[in-house]
């Protein structure tokens, strides 16, 4: 081989390594906003997250912003966490929106709120395909001062 041969094929052959390596998987959050009217009971959100990374483990944490018209310092939401083949596991978060004063515990300034809390932790993309959230408060036909519900997968780095 001559030498400009070498060097292409050297070349290549770079270029290929660099290319089956994997870029660091990015955080990713989505956000559902509700209607104007409130949420209906018995209606629900659905997320299908974008995993960077389909061979690693992420924590999810559900969030939910809210205004300070918002009537009640809990929600009592249903949560389906469905992976492949359809297996699903249901668990019911009881999030805190206020304190025992009727202080507002979430971050946020004014009128805005949110709070949020870990829903799965160190889930892999196969068990967590489809995550549902439902608004299913007894006695609570219309959810009102909730304006949006939103989920971040967040990558959990090897040690």
């Amino acid at each position: 081989m001559t030498r400009p041969t070498v060097i292409g094929v050297l070349a290549m052959l770079a270029m290929a390594a660099l290319s089956c390596s994997r870029p660091e998987a990015m955080d990713t959050a989505s956000f559902v906003t509700l209607p104007e009217q409130g949420w209906m009971r018995g209606s629900c959100v659905s997320f299908s997250p974008e995993y960077g990374d389909s061979t690693a483990c992420y924590d999810l944490t559900l969030t939910v912003r809210h205004t300070t018209d918002c009537p009640f310092r809990e929600l009592f939401l249903p949560v389906d966490i469905i992976g492949e083949n359809a297996s699903a596991r249901r668990q019911c978060l009881n999030l805190r929106l206020a304190d025992d004063y009727g202080s507002w515990t979430g971050s946020g300034f004014g009128t805005l709120y949110q709070c949020s809390t870990v829903l799965a932790r160190r889930v892999t993309p196969r068990e967590a395909r489809t995550i549902v959230v439902w608004q299913a408060m007894d006695s609570v036909p219309v959810l009102s001062g909730v304006t949006e519900v939103g989920l971040t997968a967040t990558l959990i780095k090897p040690r």
